[in-house]
């Protein structure tokens, strides 16, 4: 009987391409992808802890996940 909570060899090349992307992503886009998407922080606690404007939360978010999607697509 298999392990439900074991790994599959896929799934973990899926997550380390994910995080080559995300690490590769230019500083500000990393910061609001890694708060946001990883760390689970909302937008206005991300915008808090790295002191810019809920917005620009935003705008790095959106630009920084369309930078990963391109990448992963591309690869």
């Amino acid at each position: 009987m298999a392990d439900p909570a074991a790994v599959e060899p896929s799934e973990t090349l899926e997550t380390r391409e994910v995080l080559e992307a995300v690490a590769d992503l230019p500083p500000e886009y990393r910061e609001a992808v890694v708060a946001v998407d990883l760390a689970g922080l909302s937008y206005r606690e991300a915008a808090r802890a790295l002191g810019v404007r809920q917005g620009t939360i935003m705008s790095r978010l959106h630009r920084g996940r369309r930078e990963v999607a391109s990448r992963l697509s591309a690869g």
